[in-house]
């Protein structure tokens, strides 16, 4: 799904939908027309709201517990943050049978 959202500095370039676990979505966002973020996911566990999360990676245990996750990219500014999470949000639209409560087809 190719959906442009714009804020006063963040534009939405694309939404993804995935709906894996709590994983709703994957969005790209470009900032200020300066930089891109890939990977940008939509989270929302049942019976909460959405809210967004910036990317990052995985780094396994060392002794076979649970691995870690330490962040790709960290928004300082919290004017910035709201922004591109009202942005991205404000551009997915859970699909229909997700607002059912059903399984979506894909």
């Amino acid at each position: 799904m190719n959906t442009t959202t714009k804020t006063a500095a963040v534009e939405v370039i694309s939404v993804k939908h995935i709906n894996k676990g709590s994983l709703r979505a994957f969005a790209t966002v470009k900032v200020a027309n300066k930089l891109t973020i890939h990977s940008v996911r939509i989270i929302q566990q049942d019976g909460q709201e959405a809210w967004v999360s910036m990317p990052q990676t995985e780094a396994p245990s060392a002794n076979g517990g649970k691995p870690r996750y330490f962040p790709i990219v960290e928004i300082l500014d919290d004017n910035l943050k709201k922004q591109i999470s009202d942005a991205v949000l404000g551009s997915w639209a859970p699909p229909k049978s997700a607002i059912a409560g059903e399984e979506p087809p894909f």
